[in-house]
């Protein structure tokens, strides 16, 4: 059988912490996701491991929602926001999001508006040792 690049092998079988660690999100965060339904499907191996194949994974990172809108203000931001659901988004992944329309500042700026104003709460996390702040969609009730 020849094998080429774009080949993925069902059988390469990944761990919860592979998965954690190639995401860099808690544990929390998977938890979160398995309760909802979220999270890939997976297969409980004789040891007691979920592991997730590969190709199963790829698979569910392909059909995550996209922000490819440009951040052209708060709204913007608080959409991307309210589409990342309970995990919410870092900073960081805000900056990824859209750093080809605005500087570091900016998108600071626009998640301090989106905290001042009540729209998202800042929740920190520990992520592999490191705590991480996400910016999680807020509608009163």
């Amino acid at each position: 059988m020849t094998t080429t690049d774009n080949s993925r092998d069902p059988f390469d079988w990944l761990t919860i912490p592979d998965i954690l660690t190639d995401l860099d999100i808690p544990l929390s965060d998977w938890q979160e996701w398995e309760t909802t339904g979220q999270a890939p499907s997976g297969v409980i191996f004789p040891d007691g491991q979920i592991r997730i194949s590969r190709l199963a994974y790829h698979r569910w990172l392909d059909q995550l929602p996209s922000y490819m809108d440009p951040l052209t203000g708060t709204e913007s931001a608080l959409s991307a926001i309210r589409h990342a659901g309970d995990r919410g988004l870092s900073r960081d992944e805000v900056c990824e999001l859209f750093c080809d329309h605005l500087d570091t500042t900016t998108i600071d700026e626009t998640l301090n508006t989106l905290v001042k104003a009540g729209c998202c709460l800042p929740t920190t996390t520990n992520a592999n040792g490191r705590a991480v702040t996400r910016y999680r969609y807020w509608e009163p009730r």
